[in-house]
Formats: structure tokens, sequence, C-alpha cells
């Protein structure tokens, strides 16, 4: 005759179960926490592109942005040796890109020239490049509604170059 082992037969309690499930579903949640940590992780690492340097997370975020770009973003030329000293831009379901260059005493002429896209220089209203000096002059180009919306403030320096800063963003 053939008995079966009381052990083997015998099924955990309902606490047992409980248990069971705790610990399943605590190892799902590990899972997956490592799983997205993993991407928050590759997502910082700085990727070179040929306009900048950026992150990618939810959205976007980019530093050491070139002249080039900047000036296509701003509608405006940025001459040969302008000097970078800012640039940021971001992005997740808008964009913004903020940015402080200084463009050389004999290329401000060149400048302003590619400014025509924005208003008339006024010295109302103007933000930023409070430490550069006291003869600060902005304009604005675009509007919440015609989108890019574009302004500058722009300071002439004691050697005659011109310290700018410049935003543009959609909302």
């Amino acid at each position: 005759m053939h008995t079966r082992s009381r052990s083997l037969s015998r099924r955990p309690p309902w606490w047992g179960w409980l248990l069971i499930g705790l610990g399943s579903a605590g190892l799902a949640v590990t899972l997956l926490g490592l799983i997205a940590g993993a991407w928050l992780f590759a997502g910082s690492l700085p990727k070179k592109t040929d306009n900048a340097t950026c992150t990618q997370r939810l959205g976007a975020e980019c530093e050491d942005i070139t002249p080039e770009a900047i000036g296509k973003t701003l509608q405006m030329t940025l001459p040969p040796g302008t000097i970078v000293e800012f640039s940021l831009y971001e992005s997740f379901q808008d964009w913004h890109l903020e940015t402080i260059f200084v463009v050389p005493a004999d290329q401000v002429t060149v400048w302003e020239e590619s400014l025509s896209g924005y208003d008339e220089p006024t010295s109302v209203g103007c933000r930023k490049l409070e430490d550069r000096g006291t003869d600060r002059r902005c304009a604005e180009a675009g509007s919440l509604e015609e989108q890019p919306y574009r302004r500058y403030t722009r300071v002439t320096q004691d050697d005659g170059s011109v310290a700018v800063w410049g935003e543009a963003f959609t909302t």
C-alpha cells in the first residue's frame, strides 16, 4: 500500500499565499525600478551633435550651442569672432533657447544689419545684462500668437564689442 507523505500534499495557508503574492509584486516593482533607472541614466549622458551637447530624458536639454544654430533660432546673424558665453536649449512640449554672446567691435554693424525682423530697439523693459553697463537697449520679434517669440538685450562694452542676451521660445 502506497501512502502519500502528508507534507507534500499540504497546501500553504491563506497567509502563505499572501506572502508569496506580496513577494512577487515586490520583485516586479524592483525590476521595473531598475529598468526605469537605467533608462533615466542612459538619457542623462551627454550626446554631442553638430549643433550642441544634449541630454535627453522626457525632453531635450542642450548646452554649448553653436553660433550658427543660435543665429538661426533667433533669426539674426552671429558674425565670425562672436563668442558664445552661455547657451541653453530646452524642449518638451514647447521649446526655449536662452543665450549670452559677445559680438566683436569690428562685426557689430554686420550683426545690427541682420536685425530687420525685430522691432526698433528701446531702453524700456530690457531684461538681463544689468551688470554689463547702463546703455542697455532691447527689442523683440514675433508674439505669443506669432511664434516663435524672440527678444534680445544688448549692451555696448568699453572695447566697442556688444554683449547680447537673447531668448526665443514657443508656448
